[in-house]
């Protein structure tokens, strides 16, 4: 009953924040067309990746990347730049394997092993972030060709199963 409860509750707050989903526009320092700065802040952005020494960190640090990304993708539909947007859509599931990496390095396949491993995840917190960009990866989706498209409702199907693995964590 206690976790029914709680799923209820984790379902009613990530909808509410599908519903205020946000451009991640705001949060592009550079997007790739412009390839020596944006290799420089990538460079930086490993740096301070190396520098999360705990798992919450860690996939903290991801979900702030992948929302990057979404908007790097965001600022080249503008700009008319498919293939930068290919690109940015690649480092997008790069981020999503970083997630699952963390979320998988237990080697743990109990429940039980897998909650106390994750206690310092806010679990509620990632799920939320990533419906919210599942959100604005269907926006983008309709604004790409076709050849993207796909590319981009697949990172949005990644991150659907990131979804579901979270929630069995609860």
């Amino acid at each position: 009953m206690r976790k029914l409860l709680i799923s209820t509750i984790i379902v009613f707050i990530s909808l509410s924040t599908i519903v205020f989903a946000q451009s991640f526009k705001e949060k592009v320092l550079t997007s790739p067309d412009v390839s020596f700065v944006w290799n420089f802040q990538r460079g930086f952005e490993e740096l301070m990746r190396f520098l999360k020494f705990t798992q919450s960190m860690k996939i903290g640090y991801s979900l702030d990347l992948a929302e990057r990304r979404i908007g790097e993708m965001e600022v080249l539909i503008n700009k008319s730049k498919p293939d930068y947007i290919i690109f940015s859509e690649s480092e997008y599931e790069r981020e999503i394997n970083n997630i699952e990496f963390e979320l998988n390095s237990t080697g743990k396949f109990d429940i039980i092993d897998i909650l106390e491993s994750l206690k310092s995840v806010n679990k509620t917190d990632a799920i939320s972030r990533l419906q919210t960009q599942i959100k604005v990866l269907g926006n983008i989706s309709v604004k790409v060709p076709d050849p993207v498209k796909n590319l981009i409702i697949n990172a949005a199907k990644r991150s659907s199963g990131l979804i579901t693995t979270l929630s069995k964590t609860l």
